[in-house]
This record gives structure tokens, sequence and C-alpha cells, in this order.
């Protein structure tokens, strides 16, 4: 299958979208797919309409909002679902037939990654201490009805709470529930052993997800998520797609969102006494650590996000931090085009593990001084066409920062260990497009990028003279700064690396070609 055949058959785009999407990532179908998520790009079709991700679609199904419980309309999927998405109500609870990774769940389409990921992450916290347990261990069904029940019982309010089970009331799927009460936790495992085929059927997911709903109260599920300046529904978007919410339901049984180190408003936050963790692109793109209890979870297991897509990060020994510790990983990936597939590497980390987030929210954006690199805006065309996936050999196109009266540091000062290099722009290229600096300095509150014709001496933009504005230059990997290349490995390396260095900065792996996919 070409890459754009697998792209196609993750976003359900049409063919011409995924070749333009794989042409502006440089060939990587990895970042071509996030590129599309990121945008907001919807495929076509029913799922477009708002009836599913994946695909969209319905199995044994009503077609009609009506013939479900209005709790999971306004809650779980939103007033606008019509039929329950394919992605969902087609997923099963089935392993991976590959004898090497039997623990693995194996997720045909996208939509319920998160919680198959939080379900694999809770299987591990059941098994990972049984003698012999490797990605090879086959899964009992009592590990699978012990990962649930905890699930469950984690979701009551109060620990003399019943928790409620969520059966199908009818002969169709997806249509209204039937509720049973299951006051006595010992019980428990019997309760759900009886509906365990329908749990691992078609759709179970969605019956895991409303008796989480249903156990916590659709009251206390809705202010929980509102608390943590979320909405709901806990399954939101033309791809139906697990929200963080919807994770945090079944990692801890309390659907706020916020899986920073602190609020909004700056004070701490935590997940105290966790046993499954968390990497999140989020804390790459807000800059915010993620919560102490969340890095550094009580079994050496992480749930990987990367954006658009959950996956599972695990050891069968428990981490090693101290400085220059190698450490064996396995990565748990269920759902083409990546996978199923299962990712076993060693991981360096020369400078140990992170240090836990402290208690003050400490700001670290430093105002860059004139002359030094402000941006890393885009990496060679002909590079990326010619060498794919050498990114380290391609040029990037860089603009200097300028003095910006408007722009203050934060507070933070400049408190680098190392100054950053400055560079002198030179004389400019004849004959050549250029960038004017000063405007993409802006361009946050324009929505202009300064771009400029071939010899043209004034920005058309801001009218200033090319000498007076600065522009951009073109430069090497190699000759990048440390601090410049991190950004570029981030934007154009191995997704999964930059996860990882969250936990383990500075971290290095020796991984299989293809890296994982996140």
């Amino acid at each position: 299958m070409s890459q754009a055949d697998q792209f196609v058959a993750v976003t359900g785009a049409s063919a011409e979208e995924a070749q333009g999407y794989l042409e502006a990532s440089g060939g990587s179908l990895e970042m071509a797919i996030s590129l599309f998520f990121d945008s907001g790009g919807a495929p076509g079709g029913d799922a477009a309409a708002g009836t599913g991700g994946g695909g969209g679609g319905d199995v044994g199904a009503s077609s009609s909002a009506a013939a479900r419980p209005p709790w999971a309309n306004s809650t779980v999927w939103g007033p606008d679902t019509g039929a329950l998405p394919a992605s969902w109500m087609e997923q099963q609870l089935v392993f991976s037939d590959d004898p090497a990774s039997h623990f693995g769940l194996v997720q045909p389409t996208n939509g319920p990654c998160g919680v198959l990921a939080a379900l694999q992450a809770e299987l591990f916290v059941s098994m990972w201490q049984t003698a012999g347990f490797s990605p090879a261990s086959q899964v009992p069904d009592s590990a699978l009805l012990d990962a649930i029940g905890r699930i469950l019982l984690r979701c009551r309010p109060e620990e003399s709470s019943p928790v409620k089970l969520a059966t199908w009331a009818g002969d169709t799927r997806g249509t209204d529930v039937a509720v049973q009460d299951v006051q006595d936790p010992t019980q428990l495992t019997d309760k759900l052993s009886d509906m365990l085929p329908a749990l691992k059927g078609a759709g179970g997911v969605v019956l895991l997800v409303y008796s989480a709903v249903l156990t916590r109260g659709v009251d206390l599920v809705r202010k929980d998520v509102l608390s943590d300046g979320g909405e709901p529904p806990l399954i939101a978007g033309p791809f139906a797609l697990c929200s963080s919410e919807l994770v945090s339901l079944l990692l801890r049984g309390s659907a706020g969102g916020n899986v920073a180190a602190y609020t909004d408003d700056e004070h701490p936050a935590d997940w105290p006494g966790a046993a499954v963790g968390l990497l999140s692109w989020a804390e790459i793109d807000a800059g915010i650590p993620i919560a102490n209890g969340l890095k550094f979870p009580s079994t050496p297991v992480w749930l990987m996000h990367g954006g658009d897509h959950f996956t599972v990060l695990f050891a069968t020994s428990p981490v090693v931090d101290e400085p220059g510790a190698t450490n064996t990983l396995h990565h748990w990936n269920g759902l083409p085009p990546a996978g199923p597939r299962l990712c076993t590497f060693e991981l360096t980390a020369p400078n140990g593990g992170v240090r836990r987030a402290p208690e003050k929210h400490v700001k670290t954006f430093v105002k860059p001084k004139p002359g030094e690199i402000d941006d890393v805006v885009q990496a060679h065309t002909d590079d990326k066409k010619t060498r794919p996936k050498e990114f380290k050999t391609w040029r990037f196109e860089v603009v200097l920062a300028v003095d910006d009266p408007d722009v203050s540091d934060g507070g933070a000062g400049d408190g680098r260990a190392v100054p950053e290099p400055v560079f002198d722009l030179g004389e400019p290229v004849a004959d050549a497009p250029w960038r004017c600096a000063s405007c993409y300095a802006k361009r946050f509150q324009t929505m202009c990028f300064g771009q400029n014709d071939a010899g043209a001496v004034v920005c058309r933009h801001c009218d200033k003279p090319q000498r007076e504005a600065g522009w951009s230059l073109w430069m090497a990997y190699d000759a990048l700064p440390p601090s410049a290349q991190r950004r570029v490995e981030r934007r154009y390396g191995p997704k999964i690396l930059a996860l990882l260095r969250t936990r383990w900065p500075a971290a290095n792996a020796d991984f299989p070609e293809p890296p994982p996919s996140v």
C-alpha cells in the first residue's frame, strides 16, 4: 500500500489531498497525517456531516439520536451526532495475533484510541508483575476483568456508591441501554464476567464509556469537564476522537481534562498516586510540564499522546533515571497504517530523567536579542524532495530577531547558562525572493509572513527598505545552534523521540526503521 493510500485509509481524505499533505510534510506519512488533523481537515461523506470518524457509517445502530438516552447525546457524543460512528461500533477487544505482541489491543480505525490505550495500560498494571510477563504474553479474561473493574471502581464518586453497568437494552446496538447497579464491589467481577462477551464484542468500548459515565454520574462528569475549562461532549469532532476528559475519566475516575502541572491561574496541579502515566505533545506546544503524577507513575507505563492519537509505552521492569542509564522500552500502536506494531528499543538518557515540576510555575520565555535566531521558518523544498528522511542534511530558512519594544520577556529574564550566538545578515542575495524580518516578527498580529519577490528592495507589506527591515537566511542544519537544531528535530524528526525527551531530556533511542508512530 502506497503512502497516499495509507493516508486515505486513516483520514478518509481524497487522493489529491493525500498527495498535497505528503508533499507539504516532505514525504513523512506521520507528519502528513498530523498536519491533516491539526488543520481541522475532514473527509467527505458522512464523517464530514458529523456522523463519525474513520469512514463514518453505522453497524447495528439507529440512525437517529432520538433512539439514544438524552445523557448520551449531551455528554458523550454531542447532540448533532446521528448514527454512532463505525470506528466505535465495529471496535472489538481483540488482541494481536503476532506471537511477539499478543499483549497488544488492535484498533482497525481511528477514533476510540484513548479508551483502548487507557485499557491497555490498565492491563499492564494488572499483569506486569506476573511471572514471565512480556509483550508476547496472552491476556487472560481474568486480567481483562480486573482492568475494567479497576477503571469503574475508580469512577465511583464515593466508596459507598454503586458501579453502574450499561448493556444494550434491545437487539440493536447503539440505541437505548439497560443499567445494572452493583453495590457490592466483591460481586463486580462476576457481573462483569456475565457481560464480558458484550464488552469484548463490537461496540463494547461504548458500553465501557457509558458505564464509566453513569458510575461517576452524568451531572458530575459535566461538572468535572467544565471545572477544568473544557466542554462536553467526551467524544468530539468529525473523527469522533477521545477527548482528554474521557481519558481522564478512565484513568483517575474524574473527567477534568487538565493534565498539566499547573492550573490556568498557575496554581500547582497534580495526579497523585497515578498508576498510569502520560507523555503529551501538549507539553511541547504549550511549554508547560505535564503533572508530576503522570510523569512519574507508580508503574512503568505511559499513554503517549501525539496530538491526534494515543499509543502506549511501557517497560517490563522499573525504569532507571540515573544519568547515562539505558532502559529497554516497548511501544505499542494498534492502529494502521503504522500498526499494529510493537517496537522494542533501547533508550539512553545521558542526563537521566527529568526533574519534577516545581510548586511554582517558572516562566521560561526569553526575549531573543537582535541577531539571534528567532524562528526556523521552513525546510528547503528541494532538500525535502531529494532526501525526505534525512532532515539533518537539509537547509532551513531562519529569521533573526529584531528589536521589538512591544515584546517583553514575561518576567523570566535571561537566565540562559549558554548564550545564544548572534548572526550577521551580511549582504542580501540579489535576484532572489526574500522574507521581511520585521513583518515576520509581527506575523501573529497581522498574519503577514513578509514574502517579497526577487528584485524588490522595499518590503511591499511594511514599506521598509530591505536593509532596514532585515531578511531571512538559509542555513544548513549543522550550522544551526543547538536550540534551533532542537526545534528542527521536534518538527522533522521522529515525533516519539520529542515525546520521550519530555521525560528523559537529551535522550537518544536506537529505533528500528521506521521509527514508531505516535
